[in-house]
């Protein structure tokens, strides 16, 4: 049997929305089958509703007009109730939740519907009473309405201990003077005692009636509506003195009747034919969740290649940035947790306040639009139905789902392998050209300024450099470098000094930020940075060796680098230099003093007094200019007022002359008709002078 996914998926998103604000401390939550009376129990216990009688039909009944669409009372045989109601007593002392019947005669859909709005319900309260209401003809027969309403009661609350003292029997369309005990005798003789009765849950039902019996539960009976002999009529008002005692017998059922706290594992109780109805369709509600993944997943990807982990380069910022992205959010991590088991999937349908938390960052879930909304409702469609089926049956939504989704959960783990793989690409990269690079310029530059310090390069170069590198402790390495004399500001200068550690510092993030440095490999790179320049020292020191044992007749300069003294020395360390320096600043700052001092005595200085005076003069002028603007502005503002009500004048009279052309054409009209008038009363007076000759003639003869 199939059955409308989307009606189900939209009552359930209703239910969700609208049971938070429903949210109680403690409620009276009327359970029963369709045509039980429910409804009329709730409006007549608010005290809120003119109660009505009618006996026009087969049966008589009671109703209320209430004016609400959620609350309606009918004679129909199909159920009115489709969604919990709550009615309140007139003080706010209690409230009644009017539930949508079991067997439910508009599908199974809605009986699945109303079997989640009653779990729903009662998750958002803190305690309840729960009523089962029960129609006298219901119970009569083989009492199988009675039967089905007690057993799924007592499959709800299966979790409440003892749940069968919490349960108040409600029998409503008694006879008049019938009595709780009547009910009692009644479960004794039709149900207790019979042998043939065949439901699965029938022991469990039988023994709630021997708690009835016993009077360990509460009974309450409501009589049909008294009608006075040969009475017919509908929806007739009803006195309150005609219901005032099953209100005060309700009211002692009820407070005798104790609540129920343990509210945590309510389960959700439908039909046979509804449960082969979702065994059915659970496999393609799984499809279709593996469906809005793949989705899920292509968007994500698209939008990570496209945003998150695009242009990504093998400078620091850039790096970190996508080691970054990477830790925030890997999507493949993500759903491993789910299908590791290490978190629960139904987590991904609701939170504690029922809203989905399939939730990524900002950015992710804008381009994502509706998808991770769909999958949460998919997902808490599915965790439902399971909780329907069987509760241990949720634990294998994880491995059906991610078994659909095997080969999408390869390529996305593929992915992230991919991007992890060219960020440690960038970042050896970026090493390189930080470490290698950037030591072997400033050794070479020192090879060609000094050979004075050749035991320090070659205790550095072959030692310990070398031996840092070869021991993969990047970070060792750099820290070596730091403290490297030929590396210092003494040798390479203030500027080139701060960017060499700038560049080491820079390298120390990057290492820093990955999870596991090991992995970041530049030591032969490193060796074999040392060993070139090694080379080149060699090659260098030979061939000044060979040189300087020869006799200076066969001395060859061509064979050496090209002799040159380069200063390490540098002007901002030297503190002689500094001071000298700044002894000529101030000099030079004293030697202006005195030519601004000369210069106020010289002709310079009476031309720069009357330039003075001339921009104060040309100041006054733009003042004089800024006031008449102004007043040019104000006047231009009066003439647009004079000429907008010159427009409003001119506007007005050709209205006026309008006028007067309209009136002249009605006075022509009207002269018109004057005239026409006056023409037909010449014919007229024609007419009645020859009937007056016409009358004489006949009076002469």
């Amino acid at each position: 049997m199939l059955f409308d996914r989307d009606k189900i998926t939209e009552g359930m998103k209703v239910a969700n929305r609208e049971m938070v604000a429903a949210v109680e401390t403690e409620s009276v939550i009327v359970l029963g089958p369709t045509r039980a009376g429910k409804s009329t129990i709730c409006c007549m216990m608010s005290g809120l509703y003119t109660m009505c009688k009618s006996n026009e039909g087969m049966e008589s009944y009671i109703s209320a007009n209430t004016g609400r669409e959620d609350l309606v009372i009918s004679a129909k045989m199909e159920s009115q109730t489709t969604f919990p109601a709550k009615v309140e007593t007139k003080d706010g002392s209690c409230k009644y939740w009017d539930t949508p019947g079991s067997e439910d005669t508009k599908g199974v859909e809605q009986e699945i519907l109303n079997a989640y709005y009653i779990k729903r319900l009662v998750d958002n309260h803190r305690s309840v009473k729960t009523v089962l209401v029960i129609a006298l003809h219901q119970l009569q027969g083989d009492g199988m309405k009675f039967i089905k309403g007690v057993a799924i009661a007592l499959e709800m609350f299966d979790s409440v201990p003892d749940f069968m003292r919490h349960l108040t029997l409600v029998v409503t369309g008694t006879e008049k003077n019938a009595t709780a005990n009547d009910v009692r005798n009644h479960l004794q003789n039709k149900l207790i005692q019979s042998t043939n009765l065949q439901h699965p849950k029938i022991n469990e039902v039988k023994e709630y009636c021997k708690n009835v019996i016993a009077g360990k539960c509460e009974v309450v009976v409501m009589e049909k509506p008294q009608f006075a002999d040969g009475q017919r009529g509908k929806d007739v008002p009803m006195q309150p003195e005609e219901y005032a005692k099953f209100i005060e017998d309700m009211k002692a059922a009820l407070n005798r009747t104790p609540p129920i706290h343990n509210l945590q594992r309510i389960n959700v109780v439908v039909s046979p034919e509804a449960t082969e109805a979702l065994k059915a369709c659970v496999e393609q509600q799984i499809k279709a969740v593996a469906k809005s993944f793949r989705i899920l997943i292509k968007k994500v990807k698209d939008f990570e290649q496209g945003h998150g982990l695009a242009n990504l380069t093998s400078d620091e910022e850039s790096i970190v940035k996508g080691l970054k992205r990477l830790k925030d959010f890997d999507l493949f991590q993500w759903l491993l947790r789910f299908r590791s088991k290490n978190e629960q999937l139904s987590l991904l349908a609701k939170t504690s306040d029922w809203e989905p938390k399939l939730v990524f960052p900002k950015e992710v879930m804008a381009a994502l639009g509706s998808t991770s909304t769909e999958i949460a409702n998919e997902i808490g469609m599915i965790v439902f139905f399971y909780g329907i089926l069987k509760e241990n049956e949720q634990a294998t939504l994880p491995a059906k789902l991610f078994e659909e989704l095997a080969e999408d959960m390869k390529k996305l783990e593929k992915f992230y392998e991919e991007q992890n793989n060219n960020l440690e690409a960038l970042a050896m990269q970026a090493l390189k050209a930080k470490l290698c690079d950037s030591a072997f310029r400033h050794f070479s530059e020192f090879l060609e300024n000094t050979m004075s310090n050749s035991a320090a390069l070659v205790t550095d170069l072959n030692s310990e450099l070398v031996t840092a590198a070869a021991s993969n402790d990047i970070a060792g390495l750099v820290r070596k470098l730091q403290s490297t004399e030929i590396l210092g500001a003494e040798c390479l200068g203030k500027d080139e000094y701060a960017k060499l550690q700038g560049g080491f510092k820079s390298a120390l993030t990057i290492l820093k930020t990955f999870p596991d440095a090991s992995r970041i490999r530049i030591d032969q790179e490193f060796i074999q940075t040392c060993r070139t320049l090694l080379q080149r020292f060699c090659l260098l020191s030979a061939s000044c060796q060979e040189q300087a044992s020869v006799a200076y007749q066969s001395f060859d300069a061509s064979r050496l680098e090209k002799p040159q003294v380069h200063c390490f020395k540098k002007s901002w360390d030297d503190l002689e230099a500094m001071q000298n320096e700044n002894s000529q600043l101030q000099k030079q700052i004293e030697d202006y003093k005195t030519q601004l001092s000369d210069l106020q005595d010289t002709d310079a200085h009476v031309h720069l007094k009357r330039i003075e005076a001339l921009k104060e003069e040309n100041q006054k002028h733009m003042s004089e200019v800024d006031t008449a603007r102004a007043s040019l502005e104000e006047t231009t503002k009066a003439n647009e007022g004079l000429k907008f009500k010159a427009t409003n004048f001119e506007s007005l009279i050709n209205d006026q002359h309008n006028q007067i052309l309209t009136f002249q054409l009605l006075i022509e009209e009207q002269k018109t008709k004057i005239l026409e008038l006056e023409k037909q009363c010449e014919e007229y007076q024609q007419i009645i002078a020859t009937k007056g000759k016409g009358k004489k003639c006949c009076t002469l003869q």
